[in-house]
């Protein structure tokens, strides 16, 4: 149970701060939370993690598919 709610309140957070960055970042902006260690900047990720396969929606979908569907 106590996993649950730390993930549960992991996402939220996540989800807070990104609406936050999109709502209040024009993109490529960037504001200082800690000077010089850590950033809130908006940009665009068009591909899986860190823009792997970029614009290969077909991809970044299919898989997932397949792998779900071997595991079910």
């Amino acid at each position: 149970m106590f996993i649950f709610l730390i993930t549960t309140l992991v996402i939220i957070i996540d989800q807070y701060t990104k609406n936050m960055v999109r709502s209040n970042l024009a993109e490529g902006e960037s504001i200082p939370v800690i000077q010089d260690f850590f950033h809130f900047t908006h940009v665009k990720n068009t591909g899986a993690a860190f823009s792997i396969f970029e614009g290969q929606y077909l991809l970044t979908i299919g898989i997932p598919i397949v792998l779900i569907a071997i595991c079910i």
